[in-house]
């Protein structure tokens, strides 16, 4: 009877044994059962499949096995008394749904999730084992990885898009079909003054009452009705030119909008003005060289038939007013003739470099005795260490004591003309401004785009000339000439003059 209990006891736990084996064997997830020694003493079918591993390869592991590789998802590998096993085992805590690379002995790394529990067997006082169970994330894990990896790419390729967006010079925005704005590059933000979360979805026509912007509403309503790309230019407060275009676009969703592209032709605007007045001036200058030079000698014959006029008759009072008219208009015509043989001819420039201190306060004293008769101050505001620069000294000369006259002529009396020297640029060259400021009455607004035109002029008596003459001058110097009205009051006009000539060879031209 003995005996036979035994055999059957023995049959039941071999057929427990089994069952447990095949429940287990079934299991999807791997399990790995650690002793309290930390050598492996059981696993499962799915366990083997999972690492790729025999039973025989697995069992009598350790989990100190440094042979065992595990990463963590950043990369880094798990060091041997970090892995689960080894931490439950020491102490006595869980460690759940962890995911792990391991290196299979084919080359492959398949991913896990894993949780690590302390398995107890017997009272307290023994020494409890560890159940390792593990599931094949590797698909997932991998679906994540191309996921992180192409969000990386967009990422990078949004990047590498807003940098290009923003290395295009001219503002560029893309705007939705109410004028609300999606997208802007940096030179748009600039030219608005104001950040990309002050200006997104924000409609453009309520941001900006000024040019380019109200060129850019009236066209986009243009756009909106045609569908078709419109363009126009436009002049904005400050005296820059825009070439404005605005492009319809439709998205691969099918969302409709606009591309705007401002280009600041500022510069093209000027050269093509100047080449267009530079023609105007030559065909002007050799007609009226020609006429001046033949009005000229009647001119002379008439002055000297006043002046011998005069000398006969000097003892008879009742003639004195009429010489002294016909004398006086007289040396106007002459003046106005000189003027008109200096506008039309060629002249020599004579460059060389000069110190602007010296040229500028040579022209205040030469215009010294006409702002004393109109009671007029002059004062200069020279910035220390201005650098000598290539000039033709005496047409520069005449440049400034034309500015400084016409200061004075328009300033009240007791006030003050100011000539002032200080560093500036010129497109992309170093440069110096000398400015003349009064204290008159300033420009007519819808004066200031005719100031330097031939025969312009508001003052009574004037010829209109020396602006003209001022300007011809100053291009031929590679310079610019600006005119603007201040914000206290009166007028001010700037010479702009290099510090290096880019076309000039020599220090001599003829122009």
């Amino acid at each position: 009877m003995r005996m036979r209990g035994t055999h059957t006891s023995e049959s039941t736990l071999l057929a427990s044994e089994e069952l447990y084996r095949a429940v287990t064997d079934a299991l999807d997830e791997g399990i790995v059962l650690y002793a309290a020694d930390g050598t492996i003493s059981g696993c499962n079918a799915s366990a083997c499949r999972i690492l790729g591993r025999s039973e025989a390869e697995i069992l009598g592991r350790s989990a100190y096995d440094p042979g065992w590789r595990a990463v963590c998802p950043d990369g880094s590998v798990v060091a041997t008394e970090s892995h689960p096993a080894a931490i439950t085992l020491a102490t006595g805590q869980p460690c759940v749904h962890l995911v792990l690379g391991i290196d299979r002995p084919d080359g492959e790394r398949v991913w896990v999730s894993l949780s690590s529990r302390p398995l107890r067997r017997g009272d307290e006082t023994e020494p409890y084992a560890v159940v390792v169970s593990f599931s094949d994330i590797t698909p997932r894990q991998r679906f994540e990885e191309e996921q992180l990896r192409l969000q990386e790419a967009i990422r990078k390729s949004a990047s590498e898009w807003r940098l290009t967006f923003d290395a295009i010079t001219h503002p560029v925005m893309l705007l939705e079909l109410d004028g609300k704005i999606i997208r802007l590059n940096e030179a748009a933000r600039d030219l608005a003054g104001l950040t990309y979360e002050e200006v997104l979805h924000r409609p453009e026509a309520l941001l900006w009452r000024s040019e380019p912007w109200q060129a850019i509403t009236t066209l986009l309503t243009q756009v909106e009705a045609t569908w078709e790309t419109a363009a126009s230019q436009a002049r904005d407060d400050q005296g820059r030119a825009w070439d404005v275009s605005l492009s319809p676009v439709t998205s691969p969703d099918g969302q409709r909008g606009v591309v705007v592209v401002a280009r600041d032709i500022t510069d093209l605007v000027r050269l093509q003005e100047s080449l267009r007045r530079s023609e105007t001036m030559s065909a002007m200058g050799a007609l009226v060289a020609g006429v001046a030079h033949e009005v000229r000698n009647p001119l002379f014959g008439i002055s000297a038939t006043l002046d011998a006029f005069a000398s006969r008759f000097e003892g008879r009072a009742e003639y004195r007013p009429y010489v002294d008219v016909l004398q006086g208009e007289v040396a106007r015509l002459g003046e106005l003739m000189q003027q008109l043989l200096d506008y039309g001819k060629p002249f020599r420039l004579v460059l060389a470099p000069e110190t602007p201190l010296d040229v500028m306060r040579a022209a205040l004293a030469a215009c010294q005795p006409l702002a004393d008769r109109a009671q007029v101050e002059l004062a200069e505001e020279i910035a220390p260490d201005l650098p000598s620069l290539p000039m033709d000294r005496n047409r520069i000369l005449q440049v400034f004591q034309n500015l400084l006259e016409n200061a004075i002529q328009h300033a009240p009396p007791g006030s003050r003309v100011v000539f002032r020297a200080a560093p500036a640029s010129l497109g992309e060259r170093e440069a110096i401004s000398f400015s003349v400021e009064d204290a008159g009455p300033g420009f007519r607004p819808e004066d200031l785009p005719h100031l330097c035109q031939p025969f312009f002029t508001r003052r009574p008596g004037g010829t209109g000339l020396g602006l003209s003459i001022v300007q011809r001058i100053v291009e031929h110097h590679e310079g610019q000439i600006v005119a603007a009205n201040r914000p206290e009051g009166g007028a001010v006009v700037a010479v702009l003059l290099p510090l290096a000539a880019q076309s000039l060879p020599k220090w001599e031209r003829v122009v």
